[in-house]
């Protein structure tokens, strides 16, 4: 470690990016682990810099991931017209789902997977969700309400409707 001290450096940068989550205390203690780990002044110091910058970043990456309207919506109903921007996808149990984009409402411009079990047909004016048919194509416009549910950072959150 003596002498290459960078790669105790990138370690605890690394190590901050990583650590971000777990609390301040785990930061604090990789950053006092680090310096340790360093041996030599300006080598430690750079290091438990570095897991405060780790730890700052993943920070404003995992902020900036969790900022949509959606992700702070769950459990709320909302009522919205959506665009429908991939087929339908049926499932042997459970809703169909299909990626779509919100037109307005909160989260106007976001995308979410729409879950029913009745799709309406896409048509130029908004149908009501929960129509006879499945089939709303791809590109079409459609009426959707219900609940927001979770899976916000993983799909771009979710909301469940019809019935």
């Amino acid at each position: 470690m003596r002498e290459h001290p960078r790669h105790v450096v990138l370690a605890a940068l690394v190590a901050g990016l990583l650590v971000d989550r777990s609390g301040a205390a785990a930061v604090v203690a990789a950053a006092v682990g680090f310096a340790v780990l360093a041996q030599r002044p300006w080598p430690a110091v750079l290091a438990a810099v570095a897991v405060f910058a780790g730890a700052t970043v993943a920070d404003a990456r995992l902020a900036a991931l969790d900022a949509g309207v959606l992700a702070h919506l769950h459990g709320r109903s909302i009522e919205t017209r959506v665009v429908v921007l991939e087929p339908v996808r049926d499932r042997v149990r459970g809703p169909s789902a299909a990626r779509v984009r919100l037109l307005d409402g909160p989260g106007a411009g976001e995308q979410a997977v729409l879950r029913s079990y009745a799709w309406p047909r896409a048509a130029a004016s908004s149908v009501v969700a929960g129509g006879a048919a499945r089939g709303a194509a791809s590109g079409g416009v459609v009426a959707a309400g219900g609940a927001v549910a979770g899976g916000a950072a993983a799909d771009g959150g979710e909301a469940t409707g019809g019935g």
